[in-house]
């Protein structure tokens, strides 16, 4: 479940969810832009704010998000640990698909 819910938050634009203007990201204008070190940051930056604001029932920090590009794919790889059952997890997430 909290697979599915990461990746629903980070797929979703901010504004798509009506009652609440700040839910979601602005990765996907990100991922389109000219690749340098940057826009690496404001990608890691974007997914630790919305994890952090959305997810309360995960304890990350932004060094356990990294970004890697291979060419043709986006993707996030996140370690954190779920508050609920204490249960350390590594998640990689591809940035490129919609669900």
């Amino acid at each position: 479940a909290t697979m599915s819910n990461m990746k629903l938050l980070l797929a979703s634009w901010k504004g798509s969810l009506l009652g609440d203007p700040y839910f979601g990201t602005n990765l996907k204008k990100f991922i389109y832009e000219q690749n340098n070190i940057i826009l690496r940051d404001l990608i890691i930056d974007e997914i630790y704010v919305s994890l952090l604001t959305f997810m309360p029932q995960l304890y990350v920090k932004r060094k356990d998000i990294s970004v890697i590009h291979d060419g043709t794919s986006v993707y996030a790889t996140i370690n954190c640990i779920n508050k609920l059952d204490n249960e350390i997890n590594l998640y990689e997430i591809d940035l490129m698909t919609e669900s």
